[in-house]
């Protein structure tokens, strides 16, 4: 018998004897959960990577004016995903914009700022003090899934900063249900020509609109969105107790 056949067999003899039982009844349970929460698949995401319009390299499509070089008009620039507020457009960017392009596919999306000649100053008479500032655009999608208890949602989305960074970087990303917020991202600081990514991580607790539709939300003034994904886990606390469950109905009788 070779030496490692040898301490195989320590081990199976070890769990037999009890010696080894608890650890080994820990490691099956953890590798119950572990099992579990490997099952998890993204949820459905309708154009999360903005793909679904085909443009040439360099090309963008959007509902605003076709006055700049290369844009396409058309009624619906970004499929799957609604506008809220603002514009917002569908982009196959070129070098001149991003280094490496589209981080993910071909396309991006971006917003345009809406401006507001109207910056509220209660010291003047008018209400106004006559300063130019932008609004954030918005757009949104309802998604087919319900906020579940118990589940860890990750939402990631690569956020892009063009070049040559004249854009002032105002950005945020949102997830909702049944239209209460439940978490936000906006400190990214990418350098220009060059995306980075954004995680929100948030459980779902009893009190929070349980059964409601998810929504996402992307906010930008000049910012690029691409790839958009939204993970449910089961949360740590509903792992362990499948470990635990699967501790307890694993038979004596039957040990490693």
């Amino acid at each position: 018998m070779s030496l490692n056949a040898g301490h195989a067999l320590d081990r199976r003899e070890g769990c037999r004897a009890g010696r080894l039982r608890p650890v080994c009844l820990l490691l099956f349970g953890a590798w119950v959960a572990l099992g579990f929460g490997s099952a998890a698949s993204a949820v459905p995401i309708v154009n999360p990577g903005f793909e679904d319009l085909m443009l040439q390299d360099g090309e963008v499509e959007t509902t605003r004016s076709c006055g700049p070089r290369q844009r396409v008009c058309g009624p619906d620039p970004t499929p799957g995903w609604t506008v809220i507020r603002g514009y917002f457009g569908t982009s196959n960017p070129s070098v001149e914009l991003f280094a490496n392009e589209a981080p993910e596919g071909k396309n991006i999306v971006f917003g345009i700022g809406l401006p507001s000649r109207c910056a509220r100053d209660p010291a003047n008479e008018n209400g106004c003090d006559g300063t130019v500032t932008m609004a954030p655009s918005v757009l949104s999608q309802i998604l087919s899934t319900p906020l579940e208890s118990g589940i860890d949602y990750e939402l990631r989305v690569e956020v892009g900063n063009r070049l040559p960074g004249r854009f002032p970087l105002e950005y945020a990303i949102e997830l909702r249900a049944g239209g209460v917020l439940l978490a936000v991202e906006n400190g990214l600081d990418p350098s220009p020509g060059t995306f980075e990514t954004s995680v929100i991580r948030f459980t779902a607790r009893p009190g929070d609109p349980i059964g409601q539709s998810l929504q996402l939300r992307l906010r930008s003034n000049g910012v690029y969105f691409d790839n958009v994904r939204l993970i449910p886990e089961p949360s740590t606390v509903l792992l362990l107790a499948v470990g635990l469950i699967g501790i307890a109905a694993w038979p004596a009788k039957y040990p490693f």
